[in-house]
């Protein structure tokens, strides 16, 4: 949306606003200032957006989601990441081997580096 004068001791801005319904004049903030939604619910597409990508990534990622969701429950935070940090420890390691083996397998690509890259890959 482009800016708008605002006049801060009437407590109003000075234009138009130009998207219609978002209050209940034109020349006034919206009525939920915190979650900036107006009369007409433009807040609802985009917690509907946003609850979507959180569905999506939670189906994605089980494992990760869970050790989130325990990092909030006192006692199981630290738990939660130190079962995170040996996640990230292994994945390192498949990298270092991974590396390796292209290393032995020689620069040039080979067949042993493309094996070793598609390991890691999945």
């Amino acid at each position: 949306m482009p800016g708008r004068l605002f006049n801060p001791a009437a407590g109003r801005f000075l234009q138009v606003d130009p998207v219609e319904g978002g209050g209940d004049n034109a020349y006034g903030y919206s009525v939920d200032p915190i979650s900036q939604a107006g009369l007409d619910g433009h807040i609802w597409g985009w917690v509907k957006k946003a609850a979507n990508t959180a569905v999506k990534y939670v189906k994605k990622n089980p494992l990760d989601a869970a050790l989130v969701a325990a990092g909030f429950v006192p006692g199981l935070g630290a738990a939660a990441m130190a079962v995170r940090g040996v996640r990230a420890a292994i994945g390192a390691v498949k990298i270092l081997r991974a590396v390796r083996a292209a290393r032995g397998a020689g620069m040039a690509g080979g067949v042993g580096a493309t094996r070793a890259a598609s390991r890691v890959a999945g």
